[in-house]
């Protein structure tokens, strides 16, 4: 077989198994118009003085009340093969004071969220992975957390699971990019990793693992604030497929080798 057409092999390889590399998109959440299907809860007694208590201000969801609110979104099931990773990202403007920024994926079970103070009025069990950073704080780390609602979540952690290297200062009235990725190393082992960026440099960035509380399937994206108005915008969820699936693209191209050093 010629260089041209072991380069063609190769290439009918990669185009067949293009569809298999590409992430899913589960959704993505521009807020061009109205709210969706993100609602709030209250935490620690907090009371909603806005009505309603999340609105739409230039196309991005926006909280213009008391601090400590989670937002929240049910989504269907997705459940990970050995080697996926589920990828939630956003765009986080801050408040006045950054406070914390609290941001993962939870199984909430057979609960799904559709109208606010959700919290007050879902029951059973609940469990989450997510990101607390703290405004150059030394308390940040990425947690899971085992709740039985109406339990408040994104609160004090089960496990800690990851700690990030350093801490940043958080600017008020300023937009960052969230992103939370959650893997399915093994069958009994899970590896996250957590950033914040301004766009274009990673600002502060975690990576943590559990052996010990394991989360297959998520159904539920939540945000929680601890100081002031906020707003976020492009909420994007995504199912990256396993790495054996590249590796794939090298067997095949194996493959033509091998038919190249048969046919001499």
């Amino acid at each position: 077989m010629k260089a041209s057409n072991y380069l063609a092999c190769t290439l009918v390889a990669v185009a067949a198994l293009a569809p298999a590399l590409q992430a899913t998109v589960i959704f993505n959440d521009t807020f061009d118009s109205g709210t969706g299907t993100y609602y709030v809860d209250d935490t620690s007694g907090v009371t909603f003085d806005t009505s309603p208590p999340i609105t739409n201000a230039s196309g991005a969801i926006t909280w213009n009340g008391n601090s400590n609110v989670i937002v929240g979104r049910s989504f269907a099931d997705q459940t990970l093969s050995v080697g996926q990773t589920i990828r939630v990202t956003a765009d986080f403007t801050t408040p006045d004071t950054a406070g914390f920024i609290r941001f993962g994926l939870w199984n909430f079970g057979a609960n799904t969220i559709t109208a606010d103070n959700w919290g007050n009025t879902l029951t059973g069990s609940a469990e989450g992975y997510y990101m607390f950073f703290q405004d150059n704080g030394a308390t940040s780390d990425e947690r899971y957390q085992s709740v039985t609602l109406p339990t408040e979540i994104m609160g004090a952690e089960t496990e800690d699971i990851g700690d990030p290297a350093g801490s940043h200062n958080f600017a008020s009235g300023t937009t960052y990019s969230l992103l939370y990725e959650i893997t399915l190393t093994a069958a009994g082992q899970v590896d996250t990793f957590a950033s914040v960026s301004d766009g274009t440099t990673v600002l502060v960035s975690s990576t943590g693992q559990t052996t010990t509380n394991i989360i297959g399937t998520f159904d539920t994206f939540a945000f929680r604030n601890q100081s002031g108005s906020f707003s976020l915008d492009n909420v994007k969820l995504e199912i990256i497929p396993e790495p054996s699936s590249a590796l794939l693209v090298g067997t095949l191209g194996g493959l033509c080798l091998l038919r190249r050093h048969r046919r001499r």
